[in-house]
């Protein structure tokens, strides 16, 4: 048999107690900061949370923080498109951008027009993502009709941009503004 000197054997039981303590302490140390990441991930999305739900945009896109530049009609006999341009304040961009928040529009189709095409709304369309600081969007909202527009409707609507409401909805689609006449708003001085 091995003779094991009594020296030797102590020294040995500590070498190897004191890499068993310092890998456990290692782990330990790893989880902890772990752990601590992840409470600060979820600290960071709580507040981004709260601060998108104590912003409200009820009040935000009222002029001169929200303006029309330009309202066309384009149509076909099988569908109608209607581009607005806008633009907005640098305040809004940062509410906006801030809060990572979506804000949708619709557009009321006036009586005359809603008859030709038979709908009233065009339903609601995201608006555009704050982003590259820019101040100036597009926002375009199709309809498709349902039975092919003649010459003469397609003109009428066309023609006749007077009467369009405006309808803007925050991140929850709750109607947070109105224009009455969108293309009356666009001729309004900037």
């Amino acid at each position: 048999m091995i003779k094991i000197n009594r020296k030797y054997f102590i020294f040995m039981l500590v070498i190897l107690s004191t890499i068993f303590v310092i890998a456990c302490d290692n782990n330990q140390q790893i989880e902890d900061k772990q752990s601590k990441q992840l409470e600060e991930k979820q600290s960071n999305h709580q507040q981004m949370e709260e601060v998108s739900s104590t912003i409200s945009l009820e009040k935000q896109f009222i002029p001169p923080n929200f303006g029309v530049d330009e309202f066309k009609i384009n149509t076909n006999d099988k569908f109608v498109e209607f581009k607005i341009s806008y633009r907005i304040s640098p305040q809004l961009y940062d509410v906006l951008s801030k809060i990572d928040s979506k804000y949708y529009f619709e557009l009321k189709i006036p009586g005359n027009i809603s008859s030709i095409i038979n709908k009233d709304s065009t339903g609601l369309v995201p608006g555009a993502i704050m982003e590259f600081n820019s101040l100036k969007y597009i926002v375009t909202l199709n309809i498709e009709v349902d039975k092919p527009l003649t010459t003469s409707e397609i003109k009428e609507i066309v023609q006749n941009q007077n009467g369009y409401g405006l309808y803007i909805y925050d991140q929850d689609k709750d109607a947070i503004h109105y224009f009455d006449d969108v293309e009356l708003f666009s001729t309004i001085r900037k």
